[in-house]
């Protein structure tokens, strides 16, 4: 599902690793103040919707991080984290997302469950029935680490890192001042006037070139024209208008401050 308004502009799509001759590509949107992981290999053209909130990014590229999967999960023994590469399984995963609370993962296609084997913590059957199963974190192959990891910080993430063989993860910052998820109609209903101010835009090629070349059109095509072009500029303005929220200021840099405990019944929390 495309993005809408609420997310971060420019920066509200973080690519994964994946190959090139895939149409749909593999990447986390940040949209409704939720972060939307999609993973067409594993799951189609379902979502894995995490709010920002709930969530500790591990930028595993920093020194002293672990890369291998397996010794990770180790660290995490009460805990499901799924490795999903959307690349080459043989190449390290560079993040790492643990959820404050366990997410149920979408439907798994045939293609991966066949190719993840008993590589995967749930399986083809298992996840469409009802309840599906659930996972506390994912392993994942960003493009770009570090930018990747800056981008969940500024969406409402805590920032985690791996020091002296504990995991740690920012508390501080503005999730406590956060006052709830948006609504489930709020990111479809932008969404699509979205869509219908790109489409009604198109208007305004045509109207531009008669207007420079000074071409002759009947009246009903001008007036079809025109009609497009303030339809289009009324669904953008509305889709920015529809529902506001006010921005949430970026957490702060600074160290770590919480300790994420393996082996414990505690999780990432939520913020408070």
């Amino acid at each position: 599902m495309p993005g809408g308004r609420h997310s971060l502009g420019p920066g509200r799509w973080v690519a994964l690793r994946d190959r090139g001759y895939r149409t749909r590509k593999a990447g986390v949107e940040f949209a409704a103040y939720s972060a939307h992981l999609q993973l067409p290999t594993y799951f189609g053209q379902e979502e894995l919707t995490v709010p920002s909130s709930w969530i500790a990014v591990v930028d595993l590229t920093a020194p002293g991080a672990p890369r291998d999967p397996a010794d990770i999960r180790a660290q995490f023994p009460d805990r499901t984290i799924a490795h999903l590469p959307t690349a080459s399984p043989r190449r390290a995963p560079t993040t790492l997302l643990l959820f404050a609370t366990p997410q149920p993962v979408p439907p798994l296609r045939w293609g991966a469950a066949l190719r993840r084997w008993g590589r995967l913590p749930f399986g083809h059957r298992s996840s469409h029935r009802l309840p599906a199963p659930e996972i506390d974190g994912v392993l994942l192959r960003a493009d770009n680490p570090r930018w990747a990891a800056d981008r969940f910080v500024a969406a409402g993430s805590m920032r985690g890192v791996h020091r002296d063989r504990g995991w740690y993860a920012d508390q501080r910052g503005s999730s406590a001042a956060r006052p709830g998820p948006d609504p489930g109609w709020a990111r479809a209903a932008v969404d699509h006037l979205d869509g219908l101010a790109r489409v009604l835009a198109v208007a305004l090629i045509p109207l531009a070139v008669a207007l420079g070349t000074r071409t002759s059109l009947p009246c009903w095509a001008w007036a079809l024209l025109i009609a497009a072009a303030v339809l289009a500029v009324v669904c953008k303005v509305a889709a920015g208008r529809i529902y506001r929220r006010p921005p949430d200021p970026q957490l702060r840099p600074d160290k770590p401050s919480h300790r994420v405990l393996t082996g414990e019944s505690d999780r990432v929390p939520a913020g408070r």
